[in-house]
């Protein structure tokens, strides 16, 4: 938890409704939008409930889904704490990763098996 700062300012912008079984969003407060193998690891699962996401390319992602909000958090957690290390601590560098995927002006789909580039909308 050594960047709790950090993840408090992400989740007061994301900002889901992450506690309401009906929400798209439920146990999963930062808003993770798509769904990658590596977070099996917490317990996601790739949701048959919410819309998939096509991204601009045509490509469907599927959204996770959390069993519970502990994984939820973690996952959420590991996602801004790789693209904080990828920034090199600068702020500003960390809002454009976080956001738009590393600098790209669109999600970087072909790197799904990293911990970047899942939490953004598609533009």
């Amino acid at each position: 938890m050594e960047n709790k700062w950090l993840y408090d300012g992400v989740m007061s912008f994301e900002n889901p409704d992450y506690e309401s079984p009906d929400s798209l969003f439920y146990n999963n407060p930062y808003g993770v939008s798509v769904y990658t193998d590596w977070m099996a690891d917490y317990g996601a699962v790739r949701s048959g409930i919410s819309p998939d996401i096509t991204n601009a390319g045509g490509e469907v992602m599927p959204r996770p889904a959390f069993p519970t909000l502990d994984s939820g958090m973690q996952v959420g957690q590991a996602i801004i704490d790789n693209q904080w290390e990828q920034a090199g601590g600068d702020y500003l560098q960390f809002v454009k990763n976080y956001v738009y995927g590393n600098n790209n002006p669109f999600m970087k789909y072909h790197l799904m098996n990293n911990k970047s580039c899942v939490t953004t909308q598609v533009i």
